[in-house]
């Protein structure tokens, strides 16, 4: 039920669902007990084996060798790693994500696609961000924009639990 950025999986409405029909107490203890979205605008590579395909996509470097036969995702960040949503599922969680934030260009090139990326706080002292098999991060194509080195960038991204991916929308100033 837990998918990176909390988008296409249902565990938000799951557990507020089942914390309004009090299934779930106080001293219930859930794991994991909290979750961070991060989001980074960057430009990827978006064609694959000649074709251009805009869909998104899972992005495991682990798995980028030649042995693996598994095609490397390029990505190159322009923003920092920028938290947009903190989950606390001790308590009823806002289903929507609604984040701005603004960044300083490092180089010229043009941004076409997020990587959405998250970290599962097991426990208290425990976390967990991307492994082969979950939270992997994901490239999400986004429309275009053209930027030059010192430019400053203004991001708006919004998005829905449950909803999937077909919910994120970014937009760019």
């Amino acid at each position: 039920m837990l998918d990176t950025g909390l988008l296409d999986e249902t565990q938000v409405l799951a557990l507020n669902q089942l914390r309004a029909r009090r299934v779930l107490s106080e001293s219930t203890r859930l794991i994991p007990g909290r979750y961070e979205t991060f989001v980074e605008l960057g430009a990827a590579r978006l064609d694959c084996y000649g074709f251009r395909v805009l869909l998104p996509a899972h992005h495991w470097p682990q798995h980028a060798d030649a042995e693996s036969g598994w095609l490397p995702m390029r990505f190159q960040p322009f923003s920092p790693r920028t938290c947009v949503a903190r989950a606390d599922f001790r308590r009823v969680v806002e289903p929507r994500l609604s984040a701005q934030f603004s960044f300083v260009c490092a180089c010229d090139g043009e941004i076409n696609a997020i990587r959405l990326s998250g970290c599962a706080h097991l426990t208290g002292r425990m976390s967990l961000g991307p492994t082969n098999s979950f939270n992997g991060d994901k490239i999400v194509p986004i429309d275009p924009l053209r930027v030059r080195h010192g430019q400053v960038v203004h991001v708006e991204v919004r998005g829905e639990c449950g909803r999937g991916l077909d919910s994120l929308q970014v937009q760019m100033s």
